[in-house]
């Protein structure tokens, strides 16, 4: 009877070292658990974050953003280059209504020219006979003129009306007196032909009249016509001196565009190298996140594969802890039934 409760009391012993054993190792595994959990959580959010800046800076690389100032003085010399484009194609606009303007005011010039040409040439004229006409009024004996006067007072009755009044202001030719009243052995009939204006001293202040009215109507005609030519003229230098300033103020404006051009050109090449370095810093701060994510990502894994060797070897200590519990319990036990048995 004693063996028998000995044997009743290793059963309830070995249960509850069993129960015993079994609950020690649920609480280290939970302990263990925890600390597996919270390893991780660390390591993954490292992870995490790692990714996270690994794929802002491939975005990066791929389109880098320049330096905010540079961006701003390029967005500014572009703005000025487009300005200056604008200003060009205004000034180029406005050119040529006043190149046509100064080409009209330049044939207006060429017209008004040979107008007052035209009455220049016929004043000369007028004036080329009045002084003939007076000349002739002067004439001494040494002309055929007034070699008749004095030796033939009828002389415009047949010879003034068949020679010329420039022959008869010749001094060249010798006149003489001979007999007979035909010319040179032929006789015509001279009233079909009109008298000389030159045939009395009447007839010529009435000539000279006449042209001194010619002369100061070729000369009015003359002055106006050189009027105008005077204000086409200044009509033309006007329209010169509008195109010209036109002008200057379009050299101006290319001037200043090659100007805006040069500035935009550094304010670019600053710009493109200003997203060259961005690029580069990009590219090797990805480098580097790059091999630190490598890193994480190998820890953790080392990590998970450390927790799992962790847990094998604790599962293994408990499960040896509870053979060796049952092997010994089963020996006592088989002790007391030998006894009992025996």
């Amino acid at each position: 009877r004693q063996l028998e409760n000995r044997k009743s009391g290793l059963v309830q012993d070995f249960s509850n070292r069993q129960a015993a054993i079994y609950s020690r190792h649920a609480e280290h595994q939970r302990q263990v658990a925890d600390r597996h959990r919270n390893e991780l959580t660390v390591l993954n959010a490292n992870v995490a974050t790692l990714g996270a800046k690994a794929a802002k800076l491939e975005v990066e690389a791929r389109n880098p953003q320049p330096d905010p100032e540079a961006q701003q003085a390029y967005d500014l010399e572009l703005e000025a280059v487009q300005e200056a484009m604008h200003r060009i194609d205004e000034l180029r606009g406005g050119l040529e209504p006043l190149e046509r303007k100064l080409s009209r005011a330049q044939q207006q010039v060429i017209d008004e020219e040979a107008m007052m040409n035209g009455s220049q040439q016929s004043l000369e004229k007028a004036e080329g006979e009045l002084q003939d006409v007076i000349d002739a009024g002067n004439a001494g004996e040494e002309t055929l003129l007034g070699y008749l006067r004095v030796y033939k007072p009828d002389w415009a009755q047949d010879i003034g009306r068949i020679v010329s009044e420039k022959t008869l202001l010749r001094s060249d030719l010798a006149p003489a007196l001979t007999g007979g009243g035909d010319l040179f052995g032929v006789t015509i009939d001279l009233d079909q032909l009109d008298a000389t204006r030159l045939a009395s001293e009447e007839s010529i202040q009435q000539e000279i009249a006449r042209l001194r009215q010619l002369v100061d109507k070729r000369q009015k005609q003359y002055d106006q016509d050189k009027a105008k030519l005077n204000e086409a003229s200044r009509q033309r230098q006007l329209a010169k001196d509008a195109r010209d300033a036109h002008q200057t103020h379009l050299n101006q404006a290319i001037s200043a565009k090659v100007g805006a051009d040069q500035r935009l050109t550094t304010a670019r090449t600053r710009l493109q190298g200003s997203i060259d370095a961005a690029r580069r810093a990009a590219t090797a701060a990805l480098e580097d996140c790059r091999t630190n994510l490598s890193a994480a990502r190998t820890s953790l894994a080392d990590t998970e594969r450390r927790h799992a060797a962790e847990l094998r070897d604790l599962e293994q200590t408990n499960a040896t802890e509870l053979v060796g519990l049952k092997q010994d319990h089963e020996k006592e036990v088989g002790a007391i039934v030998a006894a009992i048995q025996g």
